[in-house]
């Protein structure tokens, strides 16, 4: 299975969509796998620990955006966008993806996004 996953990746990056590849990736990952990567990342990049929210809003502070800089960007309202930082909206994957490309997130802060995605995802 795990093959037949990386294909589907591959195809997905060689078809341009770099950020849809790591998303399927990251989303087949089982629970321990997840946690051998934000081990393995969390030296590198601090803003992995906490949620899903926290870590959206650092990424934006980082890159010097407004809510509603981000919120444009990413074509959702403000509201929502505060919603999300905040814990009181969960993202869909297509809104994961947007916020994702708004931000111009490297792998490791890709990944780390998706993780505390899947992670709050598993506990609601």
């Amino acid at each position: 299975m795990a093959v037949e996953i990386l294909k589907i990746a591959q195809e997905a990056r060689s078809q341009g969509d770099a950020v849809g590849a790591d998303l399927i990736i990251a989303f087949t990952l089982n629970l321990e796998s997840t946690h051998l990567i934000r081990h393995s990342i969390h030296k590198q990049n601090p803003v992995l620990e906490g949620s899903f929210g926290e870590q959206l809003k650092g990424y934006r502070k980082q890159h010097k955006l407004t809510q509603r800089g981000l919120a444009e960007t990413i074509d959702i309202d403000h509201s929502s966008l505060s919603r999300l930082e905040h814990g009181g909206r969960t993202p869909n994957l297509k809104t994961v993806k947007a916020i994702v490309n708004g931000l111009e997130l490297d792998e490791k802060q890709t990944i780390n996004l998706i993780i505390s995605f899947h992670r709050e995802g598993e506990s609601r």
